[in-house]
């Protein structure tokens, strides 16, 4: 793959999230997301960052921005979310703290990682059983990638994928990594107590830990008995496993 040039790697791309309080549904209707959208478009003009993905979920958003100055980024994110928060607040007639955190970022070090994430992004709504393919989701760069329209330019592209005619079969096939941004979702929780939580099921049922790893049953009775309820990453990190065994386990008892 050609290689993003060093200028701009070495400034800055970041994958940023923001989530509604509590989990709070703050875009569950379709005006709400085009708003957050609409939104994007103005404060684009204001502030010297580009958007090069994004995706607008329920009861959160990701974006992918790039500043070379990380108070840009800053300013955008802020003008963004107060100007939203005072329209939520306003059509839902309630008061108070719309968003969980200010919003969550974490630096995109290289291609391959920044690449990886615009896929992750895009994949959300596809994780969540929404929809089946990215292309069918409305509120998501997706679809401007194949036909180069709303924030993704051919500059952008080329930036991008070092090249404004032959990017797309590359777009189409990034590999999706489901646990490689998971971390940016996860709610902080005390992981010494959790540990402590495991080692003690692991002791009354008189198990070693390997015997855990391999025994579906043991897994989802684990899971229940956890006063701490932590997000399936974390909980495979924990036991020694995949994210995606847990998921897969823990759906099979439904």
């Amino acid at each position: 793959m050609p290689r993003i040039a060093r200028k701009y790697l070495e400034n800055g791309f970041f994958h940023v999230m923001i989530q509604g309080i509590k989990k709070e549904e703050i875009f569950y209707k379709k005006e709400y997301k085009e708003k957050y959208i609409e939104l994007m478009k103005i404060f684009l003009q204001k502030q010297d960052v580009k958007i090069i993905a994004y995706c607008i979920m329920n009861n959160h958003a990701h974006l992918i921005l790039y500043a070379e100055e990380m108070q840009e980024l800053t300013k955008f994110m802020e003008r963004l979310n107060t100007t939203y928060a005072m329209h939520y607040n306003k059509h839902e007639n309630r008061v108070g703290y719309v968003y969980r955190d200010r919003f969550k970022s974490k630096e995109l070090y290289n291609q391959d990682y920044l690449t990886k994430c615009i896929k992750y992004v895009h994949m959300n709504p596809v994780k969540a059983g929404i929809v089946s393919k990215e292309e069918h989701y409305p509120y998501s760069s997706y679809n401007d990638y194949i036909h180069k329209t709303g924030f993704i330019t051919e500059e952008l592209i080329k930036e991008i994928f070092n090249s404004k005619y032959h990017y797309l079969k590359e777009f189409l096939q990034i590999e999706y990594n489901e646990d490689l941004f998971q971390d940016l979702e996860e709610e902080k929780i005390d992981k010494e107590q959790l540990e402590q939580q495991i080692l003690f099921f692991i002791e009354k049922e008189e198990i070693a830990k390997e015997e855990l790893q391999e025994d579906k049953r043991l897994i989802r009775k684990l899971y229940h008995s956890l006063k701490i309820k932590p997000t399936k990453a974390e909980l495979a990190r924990q036991i020694g496993i995949s994210r995606s065994k847990i998921t897969k386990i823990l759906s099979e008892e439904k």
